[in-house]
């Protein structure tokens, strides 16, 4: 939800700002996503 507001934000933003606002959130969830799912899948497959 923090990610789409801040997504939200740099959309009143110009320039390089804005793009920072809009891609930043965007590539933290995603690595956060892959860390989770990979750990996830780690502790299933040792079970």
């Amino acid at each position: 939800m923090l990610s789409g507001a801040l997504a939200l934000a740099g959309g009143f933003f110009g320039g390089v700002i804005a793009l920072w606002l809009v891609l930043a959130p965007l590539f933290i969830t995603v690595i956060f996503t892959i860390i989770y799912s990979y750990i996830l899948y780690r502790n299933e497959t040792k079970a």
